[in-house]
């Protein structure tokens, strides 16, 4: 058991030491619970082997405040199924509230724009079409849940007459753009994209500029 207070320190800690890397790992553990895999791709993606100390640092932490991790549902199956002593709060969500609306995001927004600006051709083209999908604005976070990610494939294809390749997808992670995640069932696996929260504003900001070139392309 944790209390939630100790969550918090964790990451107010990081955030007063200028462990930005660590910061945004503790998020992507919550989000990516079912799947270490989908975590170490983000954050390789992103950070390159940064990134995967912090998240093996970041699990170890969390060990020591108390969050506990359940045998089942992968790594991160108690950072979902646990709850927070003190307030009773589901500890995935704890952590996903706070870094969203409690941590100083600057230095991701900052990042996330001299990223953007170095995207190639075809991944700017598919965050140009993302954008042009609409925003599905949840917790302060981008989200395409309700679009299947095999749509939003074909639709590049057709508006940009050429294929999609995975690189695209690997860029617009490392790019800062979107995090990519996957819920299973007995049977099948759904793949998600949702947009980092410290991305809504940045997009925001570029809106127009993405849509003209979707819209030069209609």
């Amino acid at each position: 058991m944790v209390k939630e207070e100790r969550i918090l320190n964790l990451l107010k800690g990081y955030e007063e030491n200028g462990e930005w890397i660590k910061l945004e790992a503790t998020y992507i553990i919550a989000l990516c619970f079912n799947s270490y895999d989908d975590a170490l791709k983000c954050l390789i993606l992103r950070y390159g082997e940064q990134g995967k100390e912090a998240l093996n640092r970041v699990t170890a932490d969390l060990a020591l405040v108390g969050v506990e991790h359940s045998p089942f549902g992968g790594l991160y199956g108690g950072i979902w199924y646990g709850k927070t002593e003190d307030t009773n709060k589901d500890i995935k969500g704890v952590i996903m509230e706070a870094f969203t609306e409690k941590c100083n995001l600057t230095w991701y927004k900052e990042e996330a724009k001299k990223r953007i600006a170095r995207m190639s051709d075809k991944a700017r083209k598919a965050l140009a079409l993302l954008i042009k999908l609409g925003f599905a604005i949840k917790h302060r976070q981008l989200t395409w849940q309700d679009v299947p990610i095999a749509d939003i494939k074909n639709a590049y294809k057709g508006l940009f007459n050429e294929e999609w390749v995975d690189e695209i997808e690997n860029e617009l992670i490392s790019s800062m753009t979107i995090n990519a995640y996957s819920r299973s069932s007995r049977h099948h696996t759904y793949w998600y994209w949702v947009a980092p929260p410290y991305t809504l504003e940045v997009l925001k900001e570029m809106r127009e500029e993405f849509e003209k070139l979707v819209t030069s392309k209609s």
